[in-house]
């Protein structure tokens, strides 16, 4: 699935994804429409089968983190693809 996490913790949470995971991830700077509130957003494409784990550090570092998730029917673009995303790292 792609993943929206709008976060205070996006150093620790990008790091998981990337470091633990190795995931690529993308930080993008966000304001809320209605709060003004400066914050940071972590976008990233992860395997089904690790949702729920990814879930758990989300919330363990930041529990009112604002997360989307969303199914990834198609993955393209620098090298990328929805299969390298399902492959199992060794």
């Amino acid at each position: 699935p792609d993943l929206l996490i709008r976060t205070g913790g996006e150093k620790r949470i990008s790091n998981y994804l990337s470091k633990e995971l190795n995931h690529d991830v993308t930080i993008l700077n966000t304001k809320g429409k209605y709060s003004n509130i400066k914050q940071k957003t972590i976008m990233s494409v992860i395997p089904t089968k690790e949702y729920m784990l990814i879930k758990e550090v989300i919330k363990d570092i930041d529990n009112k983190a604002f997360v989307i998730v969303c199914d990834s029917y198609e993955v393209k673009g620098q090298d990328v693809s929805i299969n390298d995303v399902n492959k199992t790292k060794k």
